[in-house]
């Protein structure tokens, strides 16, 4: 799978020196294959109850066996390797949370680098981690957003990946989180995967069983990605151009 990704990391190595073995994308079964919407905001209340009557316990523990209560806040956790492929730089660097908590946000990637986000649930809680991460490339006015949930349930996880065309700088806003995590979670089913000018594109696929790289192309840019089946999730985004994925190659 290395090989499929072609262009070696340039710059930013610290922050990812050490590189995904192939035992993080092996098959893992899980109980239910079906993709579980851990997103639904009628699950808030149980969550609540769940979180607290954990903490209470962890606490409780803690003091009767003369211990600090360990933390279990990478229970559920995610790392996003992100390329740019493109003579351009991605700018405009955003995260929205729905559950859990960003480590590492986004930051500006440079033509031919690569970042690095992270991110984890919150400790003593059953919501796990999820919510969206984005780029601008200004010279092309297109926002890439991406979106990730790692489930606490056995459910599947999800990646999904949208491309949009005139995007206000402000957005993707928390305010309007709502509307970019349906797009790329509940309704991708009925935006196009890909297109020519189009004002959105979206794909999502869950990994449940499998790790399986897809994509979604908007005026000539192609957004990849491949998201591993654990807990601890390995998420690997490359975005190129369409017609043209060596430019980086040719100028290492």
């Amino acid at each position: 799978m290395d090989a499929a990704w072609g262009m070696a990391l340039l710059h930013n190595t610290s922050a990812l020196a050490n590189p995904l073995s192939d035992d993080l994308w092996n098959t893992q079964v899980h109980s239910n294959d079906s993709h579980h919407k851990v997103l639904s905001r009628s699950k808030r209340g149980v969550g609540t109850v769940i979180a607290i009557g954990s903490l209470i316990g962890a606490l409780v523990g803690g003091v009767s066996l003369g211990v600090r209560a360990i933390p279990e806040e990478y229970t559920r956790n995610f790392q996003m390797h992100l390329e740019n492929n493109l003579e351009y730089s991605l700018q405009n660097p955003k995260s929205v949370v729905w559950w859990g908590h960003i480590s590492k946000a986004p930051t500006r990637v440079q033509s031919c680098t690569a970042s690095l986000v992270t991110g984890h649930k919150a400790a003593y809680s059953a919501t796990g981690t999820s919510g969206i991460a984005s780029w601008r490339i200004q010279e092309q006015n297109l926002t890439i957003i991406i979106f990730w949930d790692v489930p606490f349930s056995s459910g599947c996880n999800s990646l999904g990946l949208g491309i949009y065309t005139d995007l206000p700088i402000t957005e993707p806003s928390a305010n309007r989180r709502d509307d970019y995590i349906s797009d790329l979670f509940y309704n991708h089913i009925l935006i196009p995967d890909s297109g020519e000018y189009m004002y959105r594109t979206a794909v999502n696929l869950a990994s449940c069983n499998s790790a399986n790289e897809f994509c979604t192309t908007n005026k000539g840019i192609r957004v990849c990605g491949v998201m591993s089946t654990n807990s601890a999730a390995h998420i690997r985004v490359r975005i190129e151009h369409k017609d043209n994925d060596t430019h980086c190659s040719g100028n290492q």
